[in-house]
């Protein structure tokens, strides 16, 4: 039976390795960022197995957790299979195992499955956080101000309307630890510019790979805004290029969005800290 299950998680991480050459242009690139978005405690290999399986979903859980928050899965409906964790005990063909007492564990996956909330009967759940917030330009004062706060809390000076480079919105001085905002920006913009250089000072050393960095970053906003419920059209993603003609195109891809689901997680759990943690949104 454990042999099955291997079978079966295996399986379903091919497919996804073969998912992530999907994503490797704007389109397919902006689609995952916006599931992101909506999935932000799930890795970047379940939100694309989410993609993959159900592209329409936009609140997914167990059958256990549906049925705590009073839902029901419809009969015939068909899961959403995603790769859980699991610790087991180590065997000898086990790369690090040990002959200690202590019971030396590996981390393998199994498949769970999960349904959508559209494949789900019964009680209405609350409003998510991004219907919260009204319209675009009001979710833009709102998470500029939050984004405000987090930016005071780790001791990031803020200076908005400054004079940068012609171009520039904004800029995340690594060594200062400043960050600076250029004049005439809308709300949404602004707020989504810092986003973006919080996540700089988060995750960024000078002497790093500055088109990484740029990735991750814009990324992190990007998942950002679209949570809040901000328009996110003036986005670009010129480093796909790259990326799709390289030869460990596909390891990089896993890098950066990998990166990018832990800072917007972390992001968007500071700015709404009385959130339930568990993730049915």
């Amino acid at each position: 039976m454990a042999g099955e299950s291997q079978n079966k998680a295996a399986e379903l991480l091919r497919q996804l390795e073969q998912g992530v050459q999907q994503i490797m242009s704007s389109e397919g690139w902006a689609r995952y960022l916006q599931t992101q978005a909506r999935f932000r405690r799930y890795s970047m290999l379940n939100t694309l197995a989410i993609i993959i399986q159900r592209s329409t979903a936009t609140r997914v859980a167990g059958i256990r957790t549906w049925n705590e928050l009073g839902r029901r899965v419809k009969r015939g409906e068909k899961g959403i299979a995603i790769l859980a964790p699991i610790s087991v005990r180590a065997s000898k063909d086990d790369a690090g195992a040990k002959e200690a007492d202590e019971e030396p564990r590996v981390t393998r996956f199994r498949v769970v499955h999960v349904f959508d909330i559209e494949q789900t009967e019964g009680q209405p759940l609350p409003q998510t956080p991004a219907q919260r917030l009204g319209t675009s330009t009001e979710a833009g004062r709102e998470l500029y101000s939050a984004l405000l706060r987090i930016a005071h809390e780790d001791g990031f000076p803020v200076l908005p309307e400054v004079e940068l480079r012609p171009g520039v919105n904004g800029e995340a001085d690594l060594v200062a630890r400043t960050i600076r905002l250029a004049p005439g920006l809308s709300e949404d913009h602004r707020a989504r510019t810092l986003a973006h250089e919080i996540a700089h000072l988060w995750l960024h050393q000078i002497g790093g790979d500055r088109a990484d960095q740029e990735a991750e970053a814009e990324g992190t906003a990007y998942v950002v805004a679209s949570w809040a419920g901000l328009q996110c059209d003036g986005y670009s993603f010129g480093y796909l290029a790259s990326w799709a003609h390289a030869k460990d195109g596909a390891a990089i891809v896993r890098r950066v969005g990998a990166t990018i689901q832990k800072t917007a997680a972390r992001m968007i759990d500071r700015l709404t800290p009385e959130e339930d943690a568990r993730e049915t949104a």
